[in-house]
């Protein structure tokens, strides 16, 4: 029997902490499960999975079997995209460094270069992994469409910007949340923002 009222509210309220506190678990244990190195990309995909199906309003999804169904299809090309991200953001910090050393309007013209390219790279990065559940394609497509995304569609991209950092901020606020919201209440705000844009997108080319 469905409760109503404020019983019922408190029910729902209870019931969404579980769910985002269990994807949260299952973030950390398959990340652990494969070592850190190899487990953290495949397990970040298979919260964006869960929560791209809580979007599309199948709250009652099987949550583990979808996790590990995206955890393990998509082992490798996390993996591969998600390291390919690392070697780029490393490869602009080296940059940046270098920039820093050298004097006149050479620098000043490269710095800004150089953070122009930083911002599209953390819009590449936050897109990414809703891009790479949410559409079918080539590995480096992926990259493509996320650069893509997030251009078309800015508000949407700084309103992710400004959600995550507000979690980041909580998160070192209350390192209590650490084992149970921090990487899940994350995901799902993201997912949630960006499937709106991906929504708006697909919208757009059906009308052509």
């Amino acid at each position: 029997m469905e409760m109503n009222g404020l019983m019922g509210g408190l029910y729902r309220i209870s019931e969404w902490i579980m769910r985002i506190a269990y994807i949260n678990i299952l973030w950390l244990a398959f990340t652990i499960a494969g070592l850190v190195f190899l487990g953290i990309f495949p397990a970040t995909t298979g919260v964006f999975a869960v929560a791209r199906k809580w979007r599309l309003g199948d709250t009652q999804i099987p949550i583990f079997k979808t996790f590990w169904k995206s955890y393990r299809s998509e082992f490798i090309r996390s993996n591969v995209l998600g390291y390919l991200i690392v070697i780029i953001g490393f490869i602009l910090y080296l940059d940046l460094r270098i920039v820093q050393n050298i004097d006149g309007w050479l620098s000043t013209l490269l710095l800004i270069l150089l953070f122009s390219l930083v911002f599209i790279y953390f819009f590449v990065v936050i897109f990414l992994f809703p891009v790479l559940v949410h559409f079918n394609s080539k590995t480096f497509q992926y990259l493509k469409n996320a650069i893509f995304v997030s251009i078309a569609y800015p508000i949407h991209t700084l309103l992710m910007l400004i959600t995550s950092f507000l979690l980041i901020v909580m998160n070192v606020k209350f390192p209590i949340l650490l084992p149970y919201f921090s990487v899940s209440i994350l995901i799902v705000s993201i997912m949630f923002i960006s499937y709106d844009a991906f929504r708006r997108l697909e919208e757009k080319e059906n009308n052509y």
